[in-house]
């Protein structure tokens, strides 16, 4: 099951996939799987929550709108070291390993 849906944000048309999860411990039917990338979506949910989802997707596109990013900054690491610190960033939910680097410069 793969289905696209559009909202009307700032007269654009904003797609929204959603589908099956495929992590098998989310792979009943009441888990799907949520993607919107100007939203900055891209997880599985309880298909309860779909609507109230859809609800607040405005508000988060506005907000990834005011966090666009201009500069940039590159390092090296082995490949063992990046697989490292994906799977922990994964582990804790974030989308991209930006967001976690990120996240870990800043707050801590």
């Amino acid at each position: 099951m793969n289905q696209t849906i559009y909202i009307n944000y700032n007269g654009k048309k904003v797609p929204i996939i959603i589908s099956e999860c495929s992590e098998p411990e989310y792979s009943k039917e009441w888990w799907i799987h949520v993607f919107c990338e100007q939203a900055n979506l891209d997880q599985d949910y309880m298909i309860q929550d779909l609507w109230w989802l859809l609800q607040i997707i405005p508000n988060l596109i506005q907000e990834q709108s005011k966090l666009k990013k201009s500069d940039f900054i590159r390092f090296r690491l082995s490949s063992k070291e990046k697989e490292k610190i994906y799977k922990i960033a994964k582990a804790k939910w974030f989308s991209t390993l930006s967001s976690y680097l990120r996240n870990i410069a800043i707050n801590q």
